[in-house]
């Protein structure tokens, strides 16, 4: 091998360390375009995936908007989200090359559209069970109604017994068909109010049961008070009927809600743990492609660290051995004619060949004629001059070729430099996105206190119209009290008057007036009682204000709550938004930094095709020299062996 260097010529030489070093320039021009296009292809997928992960982040939080409100735009979000996930996904689908990647996609793509189908079965069983509510709040009306207009009756009723005088076992009978309307209309207030109970509780597992258990009970005891104590001189058969099928009426719409509420928890079951293994793959997704990139720039980094390292070693070695193998023979020959000057022109002496390069082809020439060189000699000097400039010009050649290389070095430590600044930009935005996620976590929080202070303020006004409208029951009954007592007085009159007429004709004989004195004295004790009913009524009427007072205390603190809350919610999506922007910031710092690295490649192929130039002024330098070799053979051939 050695052997074969020795016997090449000096311009071969030259120029074969030359190429290698191009050869080796370009492999690292290529291995970083290489490395710097798969960087930007995964950094494409990586943002795409990231705004898949943020589009169903965005769909859960519209998803549980749904669940608790039930609104049909909120159905339409969602399914709007769910449709740009499929498309987003779609797309990044065509841009990934390797299958597994592919198969991972695809499982996002059918736990994606197995949601959207949960989801929709869902709202169509919510919304089904907003129509069997409406039955039943439908059948509770058409219910009460009619026992409404019964009460109001039956309290005519015995407003007209009382001012006819009738036995006080009649009007006894009377009010007890008065109290048994009563008490079926409460036992119907009852079961509407444990049927919203219900509606408000449906997410409490325990306390869901107990209202289902209190409502069936109403139910039951509303048609054990109809069946078995309703009037049976007032009521006939067809009013029990329709009465008794609207209750039955009621109840199945009742059941018909309990049931739908069971499927929806099944439902929600499923469509929940499809939800969370579709934030958990499209995160994955996320993750592992910020990996892939880290990597990515890692393998770039350590195959170029890997490509100098071999082409200074490579370097090193052509040179030791090119430089070898031109050296050692030109300085054989210089120290064989420094001998020979030193020595006067000593021409008896000769040179060892060992090479067939141009030096050991000059050398055999040289020992060849001998004899005859010495006006050889002197043209050898002038040409040297030239041969001496031209070597001037190569060793320029060169100095331009070695600062090329050093240009090239240290554009390929400014590429690594940048790529570096991408992989930081890279955690930077991860870290960001992680705020992100947690911010808008700590929203929905948020949003679902202010949920809850609402539905607080509804449940207090709903108690606060009960309290008032309890309290124009009692007004009702205070002014029944008030004509039972203007009759009973009414009544005394009447007896009294009749007492002292009768008396004033018995004479001695007013003794036997004792009945009269005796209905007088009953009268009387029915106006004490109703004096005291009186009373009653009032204490609790001033209970039920104060009540009534304080719901709407409570209405307005709740509402205050409310609006805290709100006050909450907007500042943490503001810093939302804010933590977005920054996002977005390094975004854009991580394709400028993309683009600067294009630039120093467009700068390495610009060193390169210096080294290119200089390449070729080294041929022409080298085909001037050989010129000279063949006016040297020239002059040479005029003399004769």
């Amino acid at each position: 091998m050695v052997k074969r260097i020795k016997d090449l010529s000096i311009g071969t030489k030259i120029s074969s360390s030359f190429t290698v070093l191009i050869i080796l320039s370009i492999i690292m021009v290529f291995v970083g375009y290489s490395s710097l296009k798969l960087i930007s292809h995964k950094v494409k997928i990586s943002e795409e995936a990231n705004n898949i992960a943020e589009l169903i982040l965005d769909m859960r939080i519209k998803e549980v908007k749904f669940m608790r409100t039930g609104d049909k735009n909120r159905d339409k979000e969602v399914n709007d989200l769910l449709d740009k996930a499929i498309n987003r996904i779609e797309s990044l689908e065509k841009k990934v090359d390797k299958q597994i990647e592919r198969e991972e996609i695809n499982q996002i793509k059918e736990l994606i559209t197995n949601f959207k189908i949960s989801f929709n079965n869902y709202a169509k069983s919510t919304y089904q069970q907003q129509d069997y509510r409406r039955t039943f709040v439908k059948e509770e009306e058409e219910l009460i109604e009619p026992l409404y207009s019964l009460s109001r009756l039956q309290n005519q009723a015995l407003g007209e017994f009382i001012k006819e005088g009738k036995l006080l076992s009649d009007i006894e009978i009377k009010r007890e068909n008065i109290m048994i309307i009563e008490n079926i209309i409460r036992f119907i207030n009852e079961i509407g109010k444990q049927e919203r109970n219900l509606v408000i509780n449906f997410a409490n597992d325990q306390k869901e049961k107990e209202y289902i258990n209190q409502t069936l009970s109403y139910f039951d005891k509303a048609k054990e008070e109809l069946v078995n104590g309703i009037f049976k001189e007032e009521m006939n058969s067809d009013q029990v009927e329709e009465l008794l099928a609207a209750l039955k009426d009621g109840r199945d719409a009742f059941n018909d809600v309990v049931i739908t509420e069971l499927t929806k928890n099944q439902q929600k079951k499923a469509m929940v743990e499809l939800g969370d293994k579709v934030v958990t793959k499209a995160k994955e997704l996320s993750e592992n492609k910020e990996i892939e990139i880290k990597e990515s720039v890692k393998s770039g980094i350590e195959h170029l660290i890997i490509i100098s390292i071999v082409g200074i070693i490579i370097g090193i070695i052509f040179s030791i051995v090119i430089t070898k193998a031109v050296s050692k023979p030109v300085l054989s020959v210089m120290k064989f004619l420094k001998e020979m000057a030193q020595n006067g022109g000593d021409l008896t002496k000769r040179i060892a060949v060992d090479s067939q390069d141009e030096v050991g082809r000059l050398s055999y020439w040289f020992n060849a004629f001998v004899d005859q060189l010495h006006d050889i000699i002197l043209k050898l000097r002038d040409d040297s001059e030239e041969l001496s400039a031209y070597s001037e010009e190569l060793s320029s050649s060169s100095e331009e070729g070695s600062a090329g290389i050093e240009d090239t070095r240290r554009l390929i430590e400014g590429m690594v430099a940048h790529i570096q600044q991408i992989s930081a930009s890279a955690q930077e935005v991860t870290g960001y996105a992680q705020q992100t996620s947690a911010q808008t976590e700590f929203g929905n929080r948020n949003i679902e206190e202010t949920i809850g202070s609402i539905q607080g303020i509804n449940q207090a006004v709903e108690r606060a119209v009960k309290s008032i409208a309890n309290l124009e029951v009692n007004s009702e009954e205070i002014g029944k009290i008030i004509e039972l007592i203007t009759s009973i007085a009414e009544q005394t009159n009447l007896l009294a008057l009749n007492a002292a007429i009768e008396a004033a004709r018995a004479g001695e004989h007013g003794m036997g007036f004792s009945v009269v004195a005796d209905e007088i004295r009953s009268l009387a004790e029915e106006t004490a009682k109703a004096t005291q009913d009186i009373s009653a009524l009032i204490n609790n009427i001033q209970k039920q204000t104060k009540d009534s007072i304080e719901m709407i205390r409570k209405v307005e603190r709740k509402a205050n709550e409310g609006e805290r809350i709100a006050q909450k919610t907007s500042s943490v999506f503001e810093e939302i938004k804010v933590a977005s922007e920054q996002t977005s910031a390094h975004i854009e710092d991580t394709a400028q930094s993309t683009q600067q690295l294009v630039a120093d490649t467009d700068q390495i192929m610009i060193s390169a095709e210096d080294i290119e130039r200089m390449s070729t002024e080294l041929s022409t330098s080298s085909q001037e020299l050989s010129g000279m070799a063949e006016s040297l053979q020239s002059l040479i051939s005029k003399f004769k062996i």
